[in-house]
C-alpha cells in the first residue's frame, strides 16, 4: 500500500510494522483533513471571493482534496497581511485590500487546468513535507532484489513467503537417471514430490520415491537430511519434456531462517520548499480616470482580473510542460490517422480504433508498476481535439470557455483539455494520470502550494506610472513519471 500525507516531523528509513505505520499515517491524514474542512466553512461564508452560493461545494464535490487545498492556501495567504498590515493597504486612486488580493488567487486558482492534471496540495508552512509508506524487499535470498518496492516488482513475488523451493528436470529422449542437490536443506518428509505433463510421484517417509510421471512409473530416493536426490525414469523422458521438483524446506532449521523472505517497511519524505514567483503590474494614473469616468468600468477590478490571467497561464504552461517532459521515459503509441492505410471504411470508423491505442497507453504504467491511475487526463491541441470529436461517445463540455489552456469535454472517463500549439504539438496525445488518495502520490506532478497572492508596496512616480508587485510562493516536483504517457497521431491532416 502507498500512501502519503503532509506532516512537521521528518521520519527516514523508520522501521515499523505496517500495522503501527498506517495507523500513524491515518492518523495524521484525519488530522490535515479536519483542520482545513473547518477553512472550507470559513470561506464560503466569506463574501467577495464568489465562493458562497455553492461554488466552494460543488468544488469539493470535483475534487475534495483540491478544495481542502484551495481553503488552506487562502488562509495562509489571509495570514501574512493580518501579520505584516494593520487592516488595509490603499492608495488614492487604486487601492488593493488584502482582501482582493486574495481574490487574485481565488480566480486564477479555480480556473487554472493544472489543479485537474496534477497533485495541488497546501503546504502548512514554507518547508513542508508529505510522506510515503513504501513496503520492500529485504532479502536476495529468495529471488528478489533488495531494496526493491514489493508492490511495483512482480518477478519472483508469489514464492517469496513460501518455504517451497522448485527444481527444474529436463529430458533429452536418452537419459533416464537424474541426480543432485537441493539448493536448500534439509527438506520436509514427506514433502518431495515430482510432477510431469501426464503425472506425479512423491516420497514417503523415508524418502523413497515413487509414482508416474509421462513417460511411466520412475523409482529413486531422496536424503532429506543432505538434500542429495537419485531419480530413474523407465523410459527416458522425450527431448524438452520438462520435470518439477517441489519440495519444502525446514523452516524451523536454524541453519535456513536467513531462507526467511526479509521486508522491510520505510515511511519516505518528500520536502518542500516554497520559492517565490512574483510578477509586476504597471498602470498610468491617466488609464484609471478613463477607465472610471469614461468607461465606468472598475480599474482596480480590470488589473485584478489581468493578473489573475497572468498566473493562471503560468501556472498551466509551467506544469504542462514539465509533465511533457516526464513521459518520454518511453516511446509514443503510434495511430494512423490516414484511414485508407488502416484499412477502414471511412475516416469515421478509423477514429474509433483510437480509443484502444489510448488505453494501450496508459497500461504502460501498469506494465511498469503492476499499477495504473485511477483518473487519467488527456492534453491535446487543438488539430487533435477535432479529430478525437469523432469518436463515439466524445462528450462536449457546455459552457467551455476556450481561452490558452481548457477543458474540451469527456471521452470514455478521460478529460480531453486544449493547450496551445506552441506547448502540444499538433499530432500528440499526452495522458496525465493520477491517484485518489489525500496527496495524489502517483501524480505525474505534485505542486506545494503555501500563499496564493502577496503585493508589494504601491509606488507612484513623477510621470504618474503607478507600479505594483505581486508574487506567490510554491515548489514542485516530478513525484511519478510513469503516470505519464504519450500517443502520436500520424498523418494528421
Amino acid at each position: 500500500m502507498k500512501r502519503g500525507i503532509t506532516g512537521a516531523v521528518r521520519q527516514q528509513n523508520t522501521r515499523l510494522s505496517e500495522a503501527e505505520a498506517n495507523s500513524r499515517l491515518q492518523k495524521q491524514e484525519n488530522e490535515y483533513i479536519q483542520r482545513n474542512e473547518k477553512l472550507l466553512e470559513k470561506w464560503e461564508k466569506t463574501e467577495g471571493l464568489g465562493l458562497g452560493n455553492g461554488v466552494l461545494a460543488e468544488m469539493v464535490d470535483k475534487n475534495y482534496y483540491n478544495a481542502l487545498a484551495l481553503a488552506r492556501v487562502l488562509e495562509n495567504t489571509e495570514v501574512s497581511f493580518n501579520n505584516t498590515l494593520r487592516e488595509y493597504q490603499t492608495s488614492s486612486y487604486l487601492g488593493i485590500t488584502p482582501q482582493e488580493i486574495v481574490k487574485v488567487f481565488r480566480f486564477s486558482y479555480g480556473n487554472s487546468i493544472a489543479p485537474d492534471l496534477f497533485n495541488f496540495w497546501a503546504m502548512e508552512s514554507v518547508k513542508d513535507t508529505f510522506y510515503k509508506i513504501e513496503t520492500k524487499y529485504g532479502s536476495t535470498k529468495r529471488g528478489e532484489t533488495e531494496g526493491e518496492v514489493i508492490y511495483e516488482n512482480y518477478g519472483n513475488g508469489g514464492r517469496y513467503t513460501k518455504s517451497t523451493e522448485e527444481e527444474s528436470l529436463v529430458g533429452d529422449g536418452n537419459k533416464t537417471n537424474f541426480t543432485g542437490t537441493l539448493p536448500v536443506f534439509p527438506a520436509v518428509p514427506h514433502s518431495f514430490k515430482i510432477y510431469g505433463p501426464k503425472g506425479h510421484a512423491g516420497s514417503d517417509i523415508n524418502g523413497v520415491l515413487g509414482g508416474t510421471a509421462v513417460t511411466g512409473t520412475l523409482s529413486g530416493t531422496i536424503d532429506y537430511a543432505t538434500g542429495v536426490y537419485d531419480i530413474t525414469f523407465t523410459n527416458a523422458p522425450a527431448t524438452g519434456e520438462d520435470y518439477i521438483i517441489e519440495y519444502v524446506y525446514d523452516v524451523e532449521d536454524e541453519r535456513l531462517f536467513d531462507q526467511v523472505g526479509e521486508i522491510k517497511l520505510d515511511i519516505v519524505p518528500y520536502d518542500f520548499r516554497a520559492q517565490w514567483h512574483s510578477m509586476q503590474a504597471t498602470w498610468h494614473r491617466f488609464a484609471e480616470e478613463v477607465s472610471e469616468s469614461k468607461l465606468g468600468r472598475s480599474a482596480r477590478q480590470d488589473m485584478i482580473d489581468g493578473v489573475a490571467d497572468v498566473i493562471r497561464k503560468s501556472q498551466d504552461e509551467f506544469f504542462v510542460k514539465r509533465a511533457i517532459r516526464a513521459s518520454r521515459w518511453a516511446d509514443a503509441e503510434k495511430f494512423d490517422t490516414d484511414f485508407a492505410n488502416n484499412g477502414a471504411d471511412s475516416d469515421y470508423a478509423n477514429a474509433q480504433a483510437l480509443v484502444d491505442v489510448i488505453e494501450n497507453a496508459r497500461g504502460k504504467a501498469y506494465k511498469e508498476l503492476g499499477r495504473s491511475s485511477v483518473r487519467c487526463n488527456l492534453l491535446v491541441s487543438w488539430a487533435a481535439k477535432s479529430y478525437l470529436r469523432k469518436i463515439k461517445g466524445y462528450s462536449i463540455e457546455a459552457d467551455r470557455n476556450e481561452i490558452g489552456f481548457f477543458k474540451d469535454g469527456e471521452l470514455g472517463g478521460y478529460g480531453v483539455y486544449v493547450a496551445p500549439s506552441n506547448v502540444v504539438e499538433d499530432n500528440m496525445i499526452y495522458m496525465f494520470g493520477r491517484g485518489k488518495d489525500a496527496m495524489a502520490t502517483d501524480a505525474v506532478i505534485s505542486v506545494g502550494m503555501y500563499k496564493g497572492a502577496i503585493n508589494s508596496d504601491e509606488l507612484e512616480f513623477a510621470n504618474f506610472k503607478n507600479e505594483l508587485g505581486f508574487g506567490y510562493m510554491m515548489d514542485y516536483k516530478i513525484n511519478n513519471k510513469y503516470m505519464a504517457s504519450r500517443v502520436e497521431l500520424e498523418n494528421l491532416a
